[in-house]
Order: structure tokens, then sequence, then C-alpha cells
């Protein structure tokens, strides 16, 4: 049977935090984030002359490169102004976006209020949800990390990206692994307490055969 595409999904921005159009944000500029010097218009207009929608995927808080240039955006050492790193430095170890961080809040809203009065209706929001803290790194970065209800950072954070895109008349989907939604162990996966909330659950290979 022959199918036919009819939309094409853009990543417009990379696990890791590069922008891969030429956003006009100002602080993505300076933290080195914007990766394309496509606009969003000609990316959208491309699309559309092929006959198809455009949907937009966003990565969120997977983010290493912002939160080098603005620390309060990053995870810290608790009671430090220690940037929390996933590695040691010498292995590379880089900073990640805190779901706390009210910076970091404000920073994803003005990405999605800029994707979606470009005229992209659909956004994929994935990557909400906490790096892979080590029993010790909890330690460190503190209480926060700790708590029963730090998912509740997450809710915020996704419901302050579903308020942006909704004045602008675009949806958010957030996607989830299918795996952890199933057995339970995914923070972001609160139906109820996310506004309008559509979730997509993506299985993965890797996933699927442990």
């Amino acid at each position: 049977t022959n199918t036919t595409a009819t939309s094409v999904v853009v990543p417009l921005r990379s696990r890791g935090g590069y922008l891969n159009y030429a956003s006009t944000i100002e602080d993505a500029m300076t933290a080195g984030a914007v990766n394309s010097t496509l606009s969003l218009d000609e990316i959208i207009a491309e699309i559309k002359t092929q006959g198809l929608k455009p949907i937009a995927e966003i990565s969120a808080l997977a983010d290493n490169i912002y939160p080098r240039m603005y620390g309060d955006t990053a995870y810290r050492f608790e009671n430090q102004e220690t940037l929390w790193l996933d590695n040691s430095p010498s292995n590379g170890g880089k900073p990640w976006m805190s779901a706390f961080s009210a910076g970091a809040k404000s920073y994803l809203s003005r990405i999605t209020a800029e994707i979606s009065l470009a005229g992209f209706d659909e956004i994929i929001c994935k990557d909400i949800s906490f790096p892979l803290f080590r029993s010790s790194d909890l330690g460190y970065v503190g209480s926060i990390v700790k708590s029963e209800t730090r998912y509740l950072a997450l809710v915020d954070v996704t419901n302050q990206i579903i308020s942006t895109a909704q004045q602008n008349n675009s949806n958010i989907m957030i996607e989830e692994s299918a795996v952890k939604i199933i057995n339970g162990t995914s923070e972001i996966y609160k139906p109820d307490e996310i506004e309008n909330a559509v979730f997509i659950a993506k299985i993965s290979l890797n996933e699927a055969g442990n």
C-alpha cells in the first residue's frame, strides 16, 4: 500500500541545546546556541511548498550550552556556587538546565513563543526530565532533587510551555518513553496535573529489549 506523507517534523531544538534555526533571542545568540542561518519563515515556506504541514520538535531541559553561559539556569551544588556537571571536567562533564530555574523557564517559554508565532501549529516537546543523577550527585545537589515531589518542577515547566504555545494558537505534544509510562517511572506523565496534556508514547528499541 502506498502511503502519502502529510507532515514534516522539524527538530528545531536539538538535545544538547542547539537551535537549528536563526533565532533572534539575544541570550540564545550570546550563549552560542544558534546553529543555523535559516529563518523559521524560510523553513515553513519550503515545507508548505511541498504541500506538507510543518510540525516543530524541541528538546527542553537536555541543554548543556545555555547553562554554561547563564549559570543561574544550571543545577548547582547545594549552598554553593559550583555548577553540577554530569562527569568530571577532564572527561567532558557538562552542566544541565535545571527544571527549578526561573531563568530556564523564561528561556524555554521565549523559544516556544518564537516558534509558535512563526506558524508552527503543533510542537512536539521532548526531554522534559532530570539528568541521570548518581546517588552521590543527589547528595551534592541536595534536597530539591531528592524530594519525592521533584516532578512538580517538570509539571511547572510543561504547563508554562503549553500556556505560551496556546496563547499563539499552537498545541504542545509531550513525548515520553512508553516503557517509563507503562512501568510507572515517568516523572512527567502526570496527565491530571498538566493543562490540556497530550502525550506521545515513544517506543525505543533499546528500552524494549531490556
